[in-house]
């Protein structure tokens, strides 16, 4: 998330079944679990049993319910405190034996923001899960593990974001109440496209070296009917050559009821040893997948949950090329041609697509890294590998990989001649890609037979503008943080690593954490921690180093973005040393938001309409001038978090620039001020995906004030003289002045009543001339007589009056006395002073308004 930056473009989703029997929208959120075992035996291991942690996010308490499938009757329901956890075993939340899936739903008590009060449908609450699986007895308290225990593994929870809703699915957000649920729109980046595909992959499944996996595949959906068909399809790594071409997959298929699970061990069907690739799973229903990967002889377990579409839509006719949404000549040609990508930039970083892994090793007391990217398009991929150390900035070393269509590939650091070397490092990656693509990261000890894994994300936690204080914070956590004994070293800990995704921004965070009561615990019992990450830093916080800490404690955390444009996402590791073989898990920490795709819904709540004011306006030059657009959904609602942008023309210079954007408020309002240094008429255009309104804004400029001054001369007698000054003042621009190029004065005399301007033209003149500008010569250098009127232009040439200009000119005048052959005739003169724009020739145009204009009077009396 520019990060945003990465946008949030609708809301976070919650849904139920269509139908007579179930409110349109209740408010429920939703997270998913594929599978929880509860005394299944994988690959020769003895049994596992599980225990799931929930954490509510909210200040308010909860009431969560367990589920077989979304929307199903609940199986179990408890109340969840403020800022609570509850860990609680597998049986306790309905799951039998040996396991089964397990969908977890939210609601608030009393509901505290709606999207849409009028209809009543309120905003959900955030929760998070993780599910920790130990063998070969269950936990003997909460979430803990012994000596006792020979295996530990586990995994975060799926958000309902990021599960793989199929195209017949009939579980959706029906906010109209219309039951037009079905493949309407769908979980994106940003804008939807298309329906929902059902589409979802595992980038490693394996058998070789010592290694077995069991995919478990369950169907979630209370909408689909009985034998729901899913497909799995399998592509060997690129490194090994076979099974990696688009059209030659090994391909199984099998039918599910609503909650039923296929497990399928990869070594009972007959892999090959040695053999490494990645799994496509997809049904026109909704199913949830994970992968156990198995290593007997060291006791090492790592799982991996099947990450979504990128996209809404990859492939529109089934196992074909991958379209993003849109009909391609690939699509209209029975797959031949050429694909189109899309730009959808994730971040706008490095390329289009980009995942992140917030914690690698290289040598790092022991522990190595492996990545293993799939790539879900039916073109090449090609994938750089960036690796960032503690103190950010640019990466250390990287790779990359050119990956087949629809293939797989992988590094491990201590093989890899361009990633390997002599010093330990431990950081994060960032891979990037001009087409989507899925990553598992592992983590391997070999020397203690320790392993663990998670899955690359795409969506970070970042300050998202407009929609702070109503429901849509965009934070990590973690629902289970863990502390052992500081004395030995040994007991369940947690480490968690953070990394700043972003380039260029710093992001400011505050660290929580709580008890499982939803109390503030050490260290953070008084005040959030504060930390600052810089673009493609990254950060470890250990609670073995938190002395505060109780030990033995079971708690969880939160880390929100309070400031600063980056974009930070994060994992925890989890291990027991006591555990007699491997006592590791990772957990990717909570998006709420969604982990890969932000959240949109199947009924949309989309822009419908813009209201941009006011509509028109004058205004003077150089002062601001403030509209707002108010964004309004398709039920007449406030729409907050809808990105405006906003566009000027009409000329001048616009400050600031002739653009600007903005994201609504929890009032769905946008605020865009600027101002111009012209007289020009503005026309501003608010627009928003689905809308758009104008409003026009005159500017006027606040004219230079032009005064004459003629008392110095007023009631002289014929042969005496005076003083005539003008001054012109033309306000700075913030007071509405204006730049005038090219510019002269027009000057007019008119004599006494009844004398015409040929009687007394040359008795009148002007000396000792003090102009303010000196080099724009003599003012009676062109004066001629016009009808009664003595006119004149000044100065010859032109010259320009710029903004906050202030300047006067004085000049004597002499009249002729009753001695001189022709006396200046006594009376009443006016003088006028009168500033014009010219034309191309200079030549004043009269037909223009003066730009200003003063006069003043005076009176000649007779020679006594």
């Amino acid at each position: 998330m520019a990060a945003f930056a990465l946008v949030v473009s609708a809301f976070a989703v919650a849904m139920m079944p269509a139908g007579a029997d179930t409110p349109s929208y209740s408010g429920t959120e939703w997270v998913f679990f594929p599978w929880v075992p509860n005394g299944e035996v994988l690959y020769g291991n003895d049994a596992w049993y599980s225990t799931v942690t929930i954490q509510n996010l909210e200040s308010e308490t909860i009431t969560v319910n367990t589920h077989s499938t979304a929307g199903g009757s609940s199986n179990f329901s408890t109340t969840i405190s403020p800022h609570a956890s509850k860990t609680l075993p597998a049986g306790t939340l309905g799951v039998g034996s040996p396991g089964g899936p397990l969908a977890i739903s939210a609601n608030f008590n009393t509901p505290q923001y709606y999207i849409n009060e009028e209809l009543e449908i309120p905003i959900p609450p955030k929760i998070g899960a993780v599910m920790k699986q130990v063998s070969p007895n269950p936990s003997p308290s909460g979430a803990g593990t012994t000596s006792s225990h020979i295996s530990v593994d586990g995994h975060t929870a799926i958000p309902a974001q990021d599960i793989a809703w199929g195209q017949n699915s009939a579980f959706c957000e029906d906010i109209a109440g219309d039951d037009n649920c079905n493949n309407v729109g769908g979980f994106t980046m940003g804008v939807p496209e298309g329906g929902f595909d059902g589409h979802s992959y595992l980038p490693i499944v394996q058998t070789n070296d010592g290694w077995n996996s069991i995919i478990h595949v369950s169907n979630i959906d209370s909408s689909s009917p009985s034998a729901a068909a899913v497909t799995m399809k399998f592509y060997a790594t690129d490194q090994q050559g076979v099974f990696s071409s688009s059209n030659s997959g090994i391909e199984y298929t099998e039918y599910l009821n609503p909650g039923e699970t296929w497990t399928f061990d990869l070594a009972e069907q007959n892999f090959p040893d040695n053999w490494v690739g990645s799994a496509w799973i997809v049904s026109d229903y909704t199913v949830a997948t994970s992968v156990n990967r198995v290593k007997p002889e060291t006791d090492m377990v790592v799982t991996n949950t099947a990450a979504p579409s990128i996209e809404a839509i990859t492939s529109l006719d089934g196992f074909g090329p991958w379209s993003d949404g849109i009909q391609t000549e690939a699509d209209t040609n029975g797959g031949e041609g050429e694909v189109a990508f899309e730009s959808h930039s994730l971040t706008g970083n490095e390329g289009q697509y980009e995942m992140y892994g917030p914690l690698v090793f290289r040598n790092y007391n022991g522990w190595n890294t492996g990545i293993s990217i799939v790539n879900i398009t039916e073109q090449t991929n090609d994938v750089d590998i960036k690796f960032y150390g503690t103190g950010g900035g640019a990466a250390i070393f990287q790779d990359s990989l050119t990956i087949s269509p629809k293939g797989q590939d992988f590094v491990y650091i201590p093989n890899d001649p361009a990633l390997n070397g002599d010093s330990s490092f431990v950081g994060s990656v960032l891979l990037s890609s001009d087409a989507p693509f899925h990553a598992a990261i592992d983590q391997i000890k070999y020397g203690s037979g320790e392993a663990l894994s998670y899955m690359a994300t795409a969506a970070g936690a970042q300050v998202i503008p407009g929609l702070e204080g109503m429901g849509y914070q965009s934070a990590l956590s973690i629902p289970l943080v863990q502390k052992g004994s500081a004395q030995t070293g040994l007991g369940d800990t947690s480490g968690i690593q953070l990394f700043n995704t972003d380039p260029d921004h710093s992001v400011r965070v505050a660290i929580e954490f709580f008890n499982q009561s939803g109390n503030s615990s050490q260290p953070t019992s008084n005040a959030p921690m504060m930390m600052t990450l810089q673009p493609y830093q990254n950060a470890t916080l250990y609670t073995m180093s938190f002395s505060g800490m109780s030990q033995n404690f079971s708690g969880s955390a939160v880390v929100t973005p309070v400031s600063g444009g980056g974009s930070i996402v994060g994992v925890s590791n989890n291990v027991n040393y006591d555990v007699q073989g491997d006592g590791a898990v990772a957990f990717n920490m909570v998006n709420s938001l969604g982990q890969f795709r932000f959240p949109q819904s199947q009924t949309q709540v989309q822009a419908d309409n813009i209201v941009l004011e006011p509509d028109a306006a004058d205004v003077q030059v150089g002062s601001d001038h403030t509209l707002t657009a108010t964004v309004y959904d398709n039920f007449g609602q406030p729409l907050p978090g809808a990105l405006v942008n906003f566009n000027v023309t009409g000329g001048g210079s616009p400050d600031p620039s002739s653009t600007g954007s903005g994201y609504s408020d929890i009032d769905g309002e946008v605020a865009f001020t600027f101002s111009n240094d012209a007289a020009v008429t503005n026309t501003v255009t608010a627009s928003t995906p689905g809308a758009s309104d104008t409003a026009t804004v005159t500017w006027f400029e606040v004219p230079p004030t032009l005064d004459v001054d003629a008392s110095s001369l007023d009631n002289t007698t014929q042969g005496g003289s005076g003083d005539i000054s003008f001054a012109i003042s033309n306000p700075a621009t913030a007071d509405g002045g204006i730049l005038y190029e090219d510019v002269r004065y027009l000057i007019t005399v008119a004599g006494p009543e009844g004398v015409t301007c040929g009687d007394w033209f040359d008795t009148i003149s002007a000396v000792n001339f003090n102009p303010a500008h000196p080099d724009l010569g003599a003012l009676n250098a062109s004066f001629d007589c016009d009808g009664d009127l003595l006119v004149g232009e000044w100065p010859e040439s032109t010259y320009n009056l710029n903004q906050g200009d202030a300047e006067q000119t004085t000049f004597t005048v002499q009249t002729y006395g009753e001695f001189e052959s022709f006396p200046t005739p006594q009376g009443t003169y006016t003088i006028t002073f009168e500033l014009y724009p010219v034309d191309e020739f200079d030549d004043i145009d009269e037909s223009d308004d003066p730009i200003a204009v003063g006069s003043d009077t005076f009176v000649i009396l007779e020679a006594v």
